[in-house]
């Protein structure tokens, strides 16, 4: 089976692992699953790639902090909170990059802080 939902969460998966691993690569696994997004509702699945988009960019902007903030009225809009851990996630391990561990930590609950 082909269908567009399991091929855009494969992508998504694809994505995520490379925004963390090659970043450089990240590029094309985000493109594809933007991609196959396209004419399909799936808003946790669109919210986890904007938040892989974080993650590949993760210490080498600026503007991740304010990307993260829409990010996270977005996902309250719509109504899919479920995504906010992977949003926490992206801006822990920006935090990290940047070896800003006191910013990092408070944002995960349930993680012994």
């Amino acid at each position: 089976m082909n269908a567009p939902h399991p091929r855009a969460q494969r992508a998504f998966t694809l994505a995520f692992t490379l925004a963390f691993t090659d970043p450089t690569h990240a590029d094309d696994g985000i493109d594809l699953a933007h991609q196959l997004l396209t004419g399909l509702t799936l808003r946790v699945t669109t919210a986890n790639i904007h938040a892989a988009e974080l993650i590949r960019d993760a210490g080498t902007t600026h503007d991740i902090e304010d990307r993260a903030e829409q990010l996270r009225t977005e996902i309250r809009l719509a109504g899919v909170t479920v995504a906010e851990p992977i949003l926490e996630l992206a801006l822990a391990f920006h935090h990290s990059v940047r070896e800003d561990h006191e910013t990092s930590a408070p944002s995960l609950p349930g993680c012994g802080n």
